[in-house]
């Protein structure tokens, strides 16, 4: 969206020596290359500040080559934000008001990572920027994100089935009662 370019743009320019890495197939064809950079220069982003890279079945490997994910918004990332985060890269990510766009937020939150969640736009340039100042910070993350995985809800399957099932007999024990069978 514009406004994630708009916020793109001012990380950027908080962080001088950053680069921003984008991933498309669009980027398969001149054409295509063209009309991202040209979005990319209208949102103030020099092209020479940007790599863009094609899709590929290897993706998994060049999260080695990230430092930050951001997350797009309004519709932020869902199995992407994921991956990034199980590769050690930590993402940021904006809450919005419906479900599309607050799917990021639950992922991170569940993650024990609420402090990656902005609630505006200049909150997302802000936690960014902040991070990519933290060197220490970054390096520690990814050292131990998987670990801090492996022991947050959203990667306890067992918790969430026992949870789910909890709700479930709740519902019955209320129907029931409705029912005057209980």
């Amino acid at each position: 969206s514009d406004e994630t370019l708009a916020a793109w743009a001012q990380i950027l320019s908080a962080v001088p020596e950053s680069r921003l890495l984008l991933k498309s197939a669009a980027f398969s064809s001149e054409e295509g290359c063209a009309a991202a950079f040209e979005r990319l220069q209208a949102a103030g982003i020099e092209p020479a500040r940007v790599e863009l890279r094609l899709d590929t079945r290897e993706y998994l490997h060049e999260y080695h080559d990230v430092d930050i994910a951001l997350d797009p918004f309004p519709y932020t990332g869902g199995i992407t934000t994921c991956e990034a985060l199980s590769m050690g890269v930590p993402v940021v990510t904006l809450a919005g008001a419906s479900h599309g766009a607050r799917f990021g937020a639950s992922l991170l939150t569940n993650a024990h990572l609420p402090e990656l969640v902005a609630q505006t736009p200049p909150d997302y340039v802000r936690i960014a920027a902040g991070l990519a100042a933290a060197p220490d910070t970054l390096r520690a993350l990814r050292r131990n994100l998987r670990t801090m995985l492996r022991h947050a809800p959203l990667t306890d399957a067992a918790g969430y089935v026992h949870d789910v099932e909890d709700v479930y007999r709740s519902i019955w024990a209320k129907f029931m009662r409705a029912a005057g069978t209980a």
